[in-house]
């Protein structure tokens, strides 16, 4: 039996996507943890990608000499895949079971929900991704540990911003098998800044355009990420300055 019902008047292209719509809802519904594990290995290489391009983009490299590596984004499908979708479906099954007897959709419920969110899972979510990435890409635990000492708070302070948001949506408008997918789709473009702000690393200097003297003074032209891996222990700076000594640091190793 479908799961998403298609009018007699859809189009081709709108019965392939209800289609698929369908079969994604299924798969969730037999197979709920290996599906949102799946889906967020997925999107976390897009996210990959992403942070590849916009970084390559923001030092000015025109798109016909963008590099992109494989590497990078496959190491972060594995992690997707086996860490951060099995914890989200965890997780978000503990919420429901520990709020079980409240109103589902009552707003003391969302909103409790949420503050548990930030000021609980996301921390813990935040540190485990500090750890992981720093431990595939081949850095010390004394490297990861300053890493989290100089940096979770900052990337906390602006998951802040974000995240209790798009919690309200998920709580209380999106059934609780979609609220990985839905966090999921959010996170393509949290997770490039967060990789960009982890794992700065260095542009070929073949790639680079040379800016003018002007601007050569306050943007680092030489030093942004092609992969997300490159950098083996450089800390994540604030700004053009903390990305221009990180990069040179990358540079050195």
């Amino acid at each position: 039996m479908a799961l998403v019902q298609s009018s007699p008047s859809s189009s081709p292209a709108a019965a392939k996507v209800l289609a698929i719509a369908d079969l994604y809802l299924s798969l969730l519904s037999d197979y709920p943890l290996r599906t949102k594990s799946l889906t967020c290995g997925v999107l976390s290489a897009v996210s990959d990608l992403l942070s590849q391009y916009l970084i390559q983009t923001k030092h000015h490299v025109p798109v016909e000499k963008m590099v992109f590596t494989r590497k990078s984004a496959q190491r972060q499908f594995v992690i997707g895949l086996i860490v951060r979708g099995p914890v989200l479906h965890y997780w978000f099954g503990w919420v429901e079971r520990l709020f079980q007897k409240w109103p589902p959709q009552g707003s003391k419920t969302v909103l409790t929900k949420v503050v548990f969110d930030q000021l609980v899972f996301a921390p813990f979510f935040l540190a485990l991704n500090f750890v992981v990435v720093g431990l595939a890409e081949g850095r010390s635990p004394q490297a990861i540990a300053r890493e989290l000492q100089s940096r979770l708070f900052d990337v906390w302070k602006k998951n802040v911003c974000l995240w209790p948001i798009v919690g309200l949506i998920q709580y209380r408008y999106v059934p609780p098998k979609l609220r990985v997918f839905v966090g999921n789709l959010v996170s393509v473009f949290w997770t490039a800044y967060l990789l960009s702000r982890i794992s700065p690393g260095v542009v070929h200097p073949k790639q680079v355009i040379k800016p003018s003297r002007s601007r050569t003074e306050d943007t680092p032209s030489t030093h942004a990420s092609t992969d997300a891996a490159t950098a083996r222990g450089s800390r994540a700076g604030d700004g053009e300055e903390g990305r221009e000594s990180e990069g040179k640091a990358a540079t050195m190793n």
